[in-house]
């Protein structure tokens, strides 16, 4: 219990920052009256999690032995983002508007960086057969992280202050801290001392080409649908206020209890059948926002049922996948394979949404949402068959090296 505790906070800490950097800082430069140009440049802070790949074998590789291989980043990543918040806190937005990306920038890198040692951590510390059960507490850190990075932090802005809600995310950043120190890390596996952690080395093995090109396939079609689905929402007249609150809260609550089921079913189903089940209640969201979209479905209760099933199917693969990717990442660089699948995944899932708008605008949201439906099919099927080479049987073990 104390170990899954550990894994949500330490996904806690990450989680602060990059919510705080993402959502709660470009929404309140923007009520500061900062302009659309500058707020747009805020999507680029989501470029270091994108590339962290490429500094991940370091992260792997470094270390202070008296420390921990893992600790010693997510705790040095920690003091400097505990700075950072310090440096948000002297002036208020408007007073280094020009400097305030660059500091943004230099938090996400933290963040990203930092996140490359926790999922380290969890893949060394966690048992093949709980590895689920861990990336639930993902979920939770992930979750608890949104609402204090971003929804809290535009709730209270208004009450107390800039200067005040920064120290509030230095205090909460400080706590995590202390707790930090309170974390114990096995060393169950100590060959990782004479394997020099590198992208070669990911690419070199049979197993990790196969996942990557797995979860491209799986992952092509969602950011078309997801980069949308907000606009539709927005463009179906339904309050911007009801969508805050249904999305916001019903997304979290659905999502936690999706992801806590989908754990569960690890007890009684493979990999293959559960991701199975949500490629088919993915199939069924898209082709019925299309359904919506095309017939000017304006029930509400139905839009809004059908986009949280959406959600909460999105949080239940990420249990699903990323315990296949922790399952078939090498002990000796974690960190290391485990980035490479992810950062794989977000790019797919970017690339998707930077189309999204041009096609919803070209074909409409019905045609659109329904060539999600269809772009899924080949991607599941395709997805499945790689899989298949992972798992050759049902009844049969993954095949998992240590090298």
């Amino acid at each position: 219990m104390k170990k899954q505790l550990d894994i949500t906070i330490l996904y806690l800490a990450q989680a602060i920052s990059l919510y705080f950097c993402t959502f709660g800082l470009p929404t309140i430069l923007r009520s500061e009256g900062v302009s659309l140009e500058k707020i747009g440049l805020f999507s680029i802070l989501l470029l270091p999690w994108v590339i962290k790949f490429l500094w991940a074998p370091y992260v792997d590789r470094l270390y202070i032995k008296k420390i921990g291989r893992r600790k010693s980043w997510f705790i040095v990543m920690q003091f400097l983002t505990i700075s950072l918040f310090l440096i948000f806190s002297i002036y208020t937005p408007k007073d280094y508007t020009n400097y305030i990306f660059l500091f943004a920038f230099l938090l996400s890198s933290i963040a990203a960086t930092q996140d490359i040692a926790i999922d380290g951590f969890s893949i060394e510390q966690t048992k093949a057969k709980s590895l689920q059960w861990s990336n639930f507490c993902r979920v939770i850190g992930t979750t608890l992280g949104s609402m204090i990075g971003g929804a809290s932090l535009i709730a209270l802005y208004k009450i107390l202050g800039w200067h005040q809600i920064t120290l509030y995310m230095t205090l909460i950043s400080l706590c995590i801290c202390a707790y930090m120190f309170l974390i114990n890390e096995n060393h169950q596996n100590e060959e990782y001392r004479h394997h020099i952690p590198s992208l070669k080395s990911f690419f070199s093995r049979k197993e990790t080409r196969i996942l990557l090109l797995m979860c491209l396939s799986y992952r092509a079609c969602e950011g078309l649908v997801m980069g949308m689905q907000s606009s539709f929402l927005i463009d179906s007249h339904i309050p911007l206020t009801t969508i805050g609150i249904v999305i916001g809260t019903g997304s979290a609550l659905i999502g936690v209890c999706g992801a806590a089921v989908i754990s569960y079913l690890f007890n009684f189903y493979k990999e293959t059948i559960l991701l199975t089940i949500l490629a088919l209640i993915r199939g069924f969201c898209y082709f019925s926002l299309g359904f919506i979209s095309f017939y000017g479905i304006d029930n509400q209760i139905f839009i809004f049922g059908i986009v949280l099933l959406n959600m909460a199917s999105r949080l239940m693969e990420m249990i699903v996948l990323y315990t296949i990717f922790m399952k078939f990442s090498s002990k000796d660089q974690a960190g290391t394979d485990f980035t490479v699948l992810v950062c794989a995944e977000l790019l797919i899932y970017i690339l998707g949404m930077s189309l999204s708008g041009f096609l919803a605008a070209n074909i409409g949201y019905s045609m659109l949402f329904t060539l999600g439906g269809i772009i899924s099919i080949p991607g599941y099927l395709i997805a499945l068959l790689l899989l298949q080479k992972l798992f050759p049987s049902e009844s049969a073990k993954p095949i998992i090296l240590d090298r």
